[in-house]
């Protein structure tokens, strides 16, 4: 129903400016780790030279290959998170099973890997719930002192619905653990999430909120210094916000004789939000455009087509554009009540300056 939006960001909008070899040997060294932090290289060196003997094996054998060369070549693109190769575990067991189950000697030593692996997790684990968190690389704050953390922003913002700036953990943590109603305004800079389609985002309209963020803002009025890190709020009057509201480009990006961006655009408006820009001219539609994660022009957009007539629309930038010859990635925004942090509305779309 809505693109596949994960499969979407991590194949086409998830760039980095440079790649890094960081990104290939750390996620090389993860995986070794998740399968056993002494015995994962035995473990994939007997499921790589074991040889299917029907049909299961042959399928395992495929899924353990590929998913592990998929993230592989991922890598080039950005980080890649150990946990995401999890299901390739199954395939892993299965097959180096089957090859040691003939290898007597790599049976003996698995067998001594075995329990000293087993005591260096227990030990990190009983290091993840102590008090004294002396390695300052392994950071403990995504599962610790959340209800705390809870009651800490719960201070802050009053009995109000918190926004949240670009993050869905946040706001995530906050409902379940403080049990305050949170959202997460997603901008540009930023990617679509599962707040871009529920139906939170409505019932936040016209009320009053305390927004958060991560970063300090010339609006912000609060601060508060957490576990999880500092957070500067201010309170919003009458939010309104339009993430629910996506816009397709149903061709490419031009440029049109007046050097402006020309766009023929498609709304979906799935969750009812209402659309009636004319009501304040600050959430008329915009568009950004990036030169990989550098913000190189931005310009209001004005329409051709009547907005409450047709959902379908030509529209040109207000601004004329000046850029050197290559490739962009451009966002469609509309602007929130949240001064400079408009809802990310549209995928990312190609702009080819010629």
């Amino acid at each position: 129903q809505h693109g596949f939006p994960s499969v979407q960001y991590h194949l086409y909008e998830r760039n980095e400016t440079s790649y890094r070899f960081s990104y290939t040997w750390e996620y090389i060294a993860g995986q070794l780790l998740l399968a056993g932090p002494l015995a994962g290289w035995l473990l994939f060196w007997a499921s790589a030279k074991y040889k299917p003997t029907d049909h299961l094996e042959r399928a395992l054998k495929f899924c353990f290959a590929g998913i592990y060369i998929f993230f592989l070549i991922t890598s080039y693109k950005g980080r890649v998170e150990a946990n995401w190769t999890v299901p390739a575990l199954i395939p892993l067991i299965i097959l180096s099973h089957q090859y040691l189950l003939r290898k007597q000697k790599l049976q003996r030593i698995l067998l001594i890997l075995a329990p000293i692996t087993l005591m260096l997790v227990f030990a990190l684990r009983f290091y993840l719930v102590s008090n004294n968190k002396f390695i300052k690389t392994i950071n403990t704050n995504e599962f610790e002192q959340n209800k705390t953390w809870a009651k800490q922003v719960h201070a802050l913002s009053g009995n109000l619905p918190v926004v949240f700036i670009n993050t869905y953990q946040k706001p995530s943590k906050l409902w379940f653990y403080g049990g305050t109603p949170s959202l997460s305004l997603n901008t540009p800079s930023y990617r679509r999430n599962n707040y871009n389609y529920w139906p939170i985002e409505k019932s936040f309209q016209g009320k009053t909120v305390f927004a958060l963020s991560g970063l300090s803002e010339s609006g912000s009025t609060d601060s508060i210094r957490t576990k999880a890190g500092v957070l500067y709020g201010r309170k919003v009057d009458s939010f309104y916000s339009f993430s629910g509201v996506q816009m397709q480009v149903r061709r490419t990006l031009t440029i049109d004789s007046t050097k402006r961006i020309a766009a023929d655009i498609f709304i979906k408006n799935d969750l009812g939000l209402n659309l009636d820009f004319s009501r304040n001219s600050l959430s008329r539609p915009g568009i950004i455009v990036f030169d990989k994660d550098q913000v190189v022009f931005t310009s209001l957009l004005t329409f051709a087509a009547d907005l409450y007539a047709s959902n379908s629309y030509h529209a040109l930038t207000d601004s004329t554009i000046h850029l050197a010859k290559g490739k962009y990635n451009c966002r469609l925004y509309i602007p929130s009540a949240i001064e400079g942090k408009p809802s990310l509305n549209s995928t990312n779309i190609i702009l080819k300056i010629e």
